[in-house]
């Protein structure tokens, strides 16, 4: 297992690393040694839904600074008018950890006041050919035949969603409270999956908010085009519309966190994984998969990009955890990318650390305790020098959110002998039962130090785990390219090359676009065990300083 660190003081990292809780000591008993047994028991996250109400639960059990996520909604507040922050709602890993005093007001959530080649005529055309014809309803029951059967109910809304918020003379326009709008942020962060039931194509729910139009595809003209005759409008009805830059972040009527074409991100301080539908008067509902989180607001004076920009950035702030994702086959810790502007951008350069947790009680003279301490508090030094990963045992249902699963470590070892540990087939079996236990965590399974991984394992990853003990290091950069055709990222969380062999070999697979990993047999693997910071392999570590620094 990789436990991924960020920049924490050492009580932080305790809890992070090994559970530590308080003054309570090394949770011996919370250690799986084996790796089996995790995949039949680990409950990391098996999925949160709201039923007919939101599950609520504090900030802090879910990894969030309450007292900073009240001065992120106080600064919101202070924005938006006499309404405050009535209308508004924080969602986090499933649970409403915030919320405003008015959160079932049932308003047009509308579209967007300026967006790329955007019209009320073409929306209107574009509705009334999806729910009058290729649905068969009318205006009138639009809501009860499709609306509320086919996604609202089965989401269990809560404030009666309606396609005719504005009445009749705007009939299309959605009308929903922050509470219902959060849930269909929900939907697309959990990728079209409710409760079990996947009720929109995972790689649509995927496509509609992370394809984005180029950021060189210019504007629309502005200018006087034909119309249907008796073409309706869904608002307002001059012809022309002003419209605003796509910035390349346009999506399926999404708006992503893309670049423009000067290179500058839609919204600098949020996420690069943020998408949400953004519309008229301030309406909000923004989506940050990294975080897992949801937010949803009605303030009119946040309409500006600006002002997102400023409560995006204030509410990834409160989060406290640290939470692991992969965007675009890319590393990311809390939501940004691993290593910016380093030759080692989007990599995890690691280590293996396994006996860190070492415990032996046939070894009365051995101090569990003071060997992970020794652990800890070379950790500063460790990620000084660009590591962010630790191979470390699995602790349970401590609900941790920077852990990648490696399910079994070399399946193909010859002191494996059971078909679901030994066999590609049964690794693979093993991987997709864990994502199904705990569908937040990225799994994967390591093969020898050959560098090679069935193509059944590979399959099934969701990122790919090689070691390179036995490698060459001429071998290295070919055994790279023969994964590259999977798309997704390759890690080396072992190799026993040191000295200037070792940082040769993280050289060639950071150019070859793999992350790497160093074990130090002699040092952190066998008893006693020593862990002296950058010292313990001075010429690696000033190799992965090197290649992590911009």
């Amino acid at each position: 297992m990789l436990s991924v660190v960020h920049n924490r003081n050492e009580a932080s990292t305790r809890r992070l690393l090994i559970g530590y809780e308080g003054k309570d000591k090394f949770m011996r008993k919370k250690i799986l040694l084996s790796i089996f047994i995790l995949t039949l028991e680990t409950h990391l996250s098996a999925g949160v839904w709201p039923g007919e109400t939101w599950q609520t639960a504090s900030p802090e059990s879910q990894g969030v600074d309450s007292a900073k996520l009240n001065q992120a909604m106080s600064h919101l507040a202070s924005k938006c008018g006499s309404h405050g922050t009535d209308q508004a709602v924080v969602i986090r890993n499933g649970y409403m950890i915030w919320k405003g005093s008015d959160i079932g007001n049932s308003h047009n959530v509308w579209s967007a006041s300026e967006a790329f080649n955007y019209n009320d005529y073409q929306m209107a055309l574009f509705w009334d050919t999806l729910f009058l014809k290729v649905y068969g309803a009318i205006y009138d029951t639009v809501d009860s035949a499709v609306l509320h059967p086919m996604p609202t109910d089965i989401l269990q809304c809560q404030d009666n969603p309606t396609f005719v918020a504005s009445g009749h003379a705007c009939k299309g326009s959605l009308g929903v409270s922050v509470r219902d709008f959060a849930r269909f942020g929900l939907l697309y962060l959990r990728k079209g999956n409710w409760k079990g039931k996947q009720l929109i194509n995972a790689e649509h729910a995927t496509m509609v908010v992370a394809s984005p139009l180029p950021a060189t595809l210019p504007n629309s003209v502005e200018e006087l085009a034909e119309v249907i005759p008796g073409q309706r409008t869904i608002g307002r009805v001059a012809r022309v519309q002003k419209q605003g830059p796509h910035r390349g972040s346009y999506s399926w009527l999404w708006w992503t966190n893309g670049l423009d074409r000067t290179g500058q991100r839609f919204y600098p301080d949020a996420p690069v994984d943020l998408y949400g539908a953004f519309g008229k008067n301030g309406n909000v509902m923004a989506v940050i998969p990294s975080l897992d989180l949801v937010a949803s607001w009605s303030f009119r004076n946040t309409a500006t990009v600006a002002r997102r920009n400023e409560a995006f950035k204030r509410l990834v702030q409160a989060v406290t955890d640290t939470r692991v994702s992969i965007v675009n086959n890319r590393w990311h810790i809390n939501g940004a990318v691993t290593y910016p502007g380093a030759k080692a951008e989007g990599l995890l350069m690691n280590v293996r650390m396994v006996n860190c947790t070492f415990e032996d009680l046939n070894r009365p003279d051995f101090d569990a305790e003071a060997n992970t301490d020794e652990f800890i508090t070379r950790i500063p030094d460790y990620m000084a020098h660009g590591v962010r990963a630790f191979t470390v045992k699995w602790i349970k249902a401590c609900g941790f959110t920077n852990v990648v699963l490696e399910i079994n470590n070399e399946y193909p070892h010859k002191g494996l002998d059971h078909r679901l540990l030994r066999t590609p087939e049964g690794v693979a079996e093993l991987i997709r039962l864990a994502r199904r236990t705990a569908p937040d965590l990225f799994v994967s399974a390591s093969g020898y130090g050959d560098g090679r991984l069935a193509e059944q394992v590979t399959r099934a990853s969701d990122f790919l785990l090689i070691h390179f003990n036995g490698t060459p290091l001429d071998a290295i950069p070919g055994r790279i390219a023969a994964l590259k055709r999977f798309g997704k990222p390759i890690v080396c969380n072992e190799d026993v090359k040191v000295g200037a062999q070792g940082a040769k070999a993280a050289e060639s697979c950071v150019a070859n676009g793999a992350s790497w990993g160093l074990m130090l047999e002699r040092t952190n693997q066998h008893f006693p065990f020593t862990f002296n910071g950058a010292a313990d392999d001075a010429v690696v570590y000033a190799k992965l300083k090197e290649l992590t620094s911009p």
